[in-house]
């Protein structure tokens, strides 16, 4: 289920009264152009906040990585990072910091969400998968890639990244 937040005060309104379900996470909830206001949160709060739309680049993370943390979280994303070596510097950052990772997707193939799979688990940072994008695809290039068992993501016995053509 998705719940949109559309204000900052909806979102320290939506906060409190789901607070008692411990939530892990809340991906980020204000725009790129708002993470200023992130900071008038608690830290309670913005801890459990993710950072996606802001978070490009290893520069970008670097600039995340202030004294006052609008994020507690880090979304990569190889799509939008340019790939897994800058992925693997967005997480060494993260890493250094105490910042907990999740590794997102786009609507992509399964050669990419098990390159993600494969950065994801070198990673000690790592704490979230949301590696589904080649659900959302109608055919794919491609089989293998992961074994999810019981709803955890992980690497296969094959070779490189465990994909393989069924053609």
């Amino acid at each position: 289920m998705l719940i949109r937040v559309t204000l900052i005060e909806d979102l320290e309104k939506f906060y409190e009264k789901t607070r008692h379900l411990g939530l892990e996470l809340i991906e980020q909830p204000l725009p790129k152009n708002q993470i200023k206001e992130m900071l008038n949160f608690p830290k309670e709060l913005r801890d459990i906040c993710v950072a996606d739309e802001s978070l490009h680049t290893p520069a970008d993370a670097i600039q995340l990585t202030d004294k006052i943390r609008p994020f507690g979280i880090f979304n990569i994303k190889l799509m939008k990072c340019g790939g897994i070596y800058p992925a693997l510097k967005i997480a060494k950052i993260a890493e250094n910091e105490d910042i907990k990772l999740m590794w997102g997707c786009m609507d992509e193939s399964k050669i990419s969400i098990a390159a993600a799979l494969h950065a994801a688990l070198a990673s000690s940072a790592t704490e979230y998968l949301d590696l589904d994008g080649h659900f959302d695809l109608e055919w794919d290039l491609v089989s293998g890639g992961y074994i999810c068992e019981n709803g955890v993501m992980t690497t296969n016995n094959r070779p490189g990244l465990g994909v393989y053509n069924d053609i």
